[in-house]
């Protein structure tokens, strides 16, 4: 798994406006993605974050009457930041061990 694409993925997520039952799937596949990083399983957060791009946002506009879609929620917004966080710990421990 390439860490920058995950990075790269979850900070579009954070632009997302979805509706508010997508962004309740989102944060169980989030809530999976940071079990998978905690045990070490990057394959696991690897297919997690494909399936958080199916469930972007649609490319075409919606029409009247369609359920309204909204920003990330504040909690939502946070894993986001953590997820991002717990990506970003490995790579500054190889970068210190070669100084």
């Amino acid at each position: 798994m390439n860490r920058s694409v995950l990075v790269e993925l979850l900070g579009e997520v954070s632009g997302w406006k979805l509706t508010v039952g997508r962004w309740e799937s989102i944060a169980r596949v989030l809530d999976e993605m940071d079990e998978a990083l905690r045990d070490g399983r990057e394959e696991g957060a690897a297919s997690t974050s494909e399936r958080v791009r199916l469930m972007g946002p649609k490319r075409i506009r919606t029409k009247l009457g369609d359920t309204p879609t909204v920003a990330a929620p504040p909690e939502i917004r946070e894993r986001l930041n953590r997820l991002v966080l717990v990506l970003g710990e490995p790579d500054r421990a190889d970068a210190d061990s070669d100084e």
